[in-house]
């Protein structure tokens, strides 16, 4: 005779972060930088990654196989490469794994804004 017993604790995890949650494409800081972890015992089938509008509208996917990568940039354009327009941008990943099991990450925001850069020099006076 034999008993079997199978846990699932829920799923696993995986964290997605912009290292800036604003930026302008044509400013000083030209792109945000998306960091990735995903912690999982079982090989990763598939990832994607998706940029919406603040209406659901999907900007930006990309999709891939196995494991995602550490690191990903976004410059603030679309599919197609346009510029997108100021405003909030939402992003989410998928991880999916050999067994068909997914997990996304809770959707967070990336601001584009298309302002002056001069807050961002110094201005030093001659006269001391």
């Amino acid at each position: 005779q034999h008993v079997g017993l199978d846990y699932e604790f829920g799923g696993y995890e995986v964290v997605v972060n912009a290292d800036k949650q604003t930026f302008s494409p044509v400013g000083l800081d030209k792109k945000t930088t998306l960091s990735i972890k995903v912690n999982h015992s079982r090989r990763i089938h598939g990832w994607l990654l998706e940029m919406r509008r603040q209406n659901g509208d999907v900007v930006r996917s990309i999709r891939a196989s196995g494991k995602p990568p550490e690191r990903l940039e976004w410059d603030g354009t679309s599919e197609d490469g346009m510029m997108l327009a100021a405003g909030a941008y939402s992003y989410a990943l998928t991880i999916t794994d050999v067994d068909g099991r997914r997990e996304t990450t809770p959707p967070q925001i990336i601001n584009l804004h298309y302002g002056t850069p001069l807050d961002a020099i110094e201005v030093q006076s001659a006269w001391k």
